[in-house]
């Protein structure tokens, strides 16, 4: 097995912990498997991180701007802040069902510890949060957002909406033999749900 230069290695690090936890989810990420599938010692391994929690939250920080290039920058040019939420919304679902365990690493581990962050590194992480707070401002500024509408708190209504959206799609909760409501298209479903709340916020 062909071994990763060592200026590269903590990058190679990374992007072999994102492939085997993608395959073989946590359980599967061990420091082992990680090592063996550099072909590389432990001990190597370790002068890199310190544990697998490390390696963890510099995935975390992998996935926090794989969210940026996936999500806020491809829509940065739309002109209207409501087609610019919508198309960050959309892009959103399709991050989390195309990088389900980079998504829930992200979203649905446990709480991240901000106090022991600094401050560019928690804005990182508040990237999605801050830049729908920005255009739902603009928006209201520019007449097309509801008055009443507190960009604050929609901003995290909206970004905890679609969280709940694309944890129930991951997790199969959504399909045709749900006892209550069956959803037969899941992708009429997903574009029908984010096009209600983008109604919400018009004026």
């Amino acid at each position: 097995m062909t071994r990763a230069p060592r200026s590269d290695l903590r990058e190679a690090i990374i992007r072999a912990s994102v492939e085997l936890g993608s395959r073989l989810g946590e359980e599967g990420l061990t420091m082992r498997a990680i090592a063996k599938r550099l072909g590389i010692s432990a001990t190597a391994l370790y002068q890199h991180f310190e544990s697998k929690a490390a390696i963890l939250h510099e995935i975390r920080i992998y996935g926090a701007d794989l969210l940026q290039r996936e999500i806020v920058e491809p829509v940065a040019d739309i002109d209207d802040p409501l087609a610019r939420i919508k198309a960050a919304a959309d892009a959103y679902i399709a991050f989390a069902r195309v990088h389900p365990w980079i998504y829930a690493v992200l979203m649905e581990h446990e709480q991240i510890n901000y106090a022991d962050m600094g401050a560019d590194e928690i804005a990182s992480f508040l990237r999605p949060l801050t830049a729908v707070r920005t255009w739902l401002r603009e928006g209201r500024e520019r007449g097309l957002i509801r008055d009443d509408l507190d960009p604050d708190m929609s901003s995290l209504r909206i970004i905890a909406t679609l969280h709940g959206l694309a944890s129930m799609l991951n997790s199969g909760r959504f399909d045709e033999e749900h006892p209550a409501v069956p959803i037969r298209n899941q992708e009429a479903f997903v574009r029908d749900f984010i096009d209600s709340m983008i109604c919400a916020l018009r004026k």
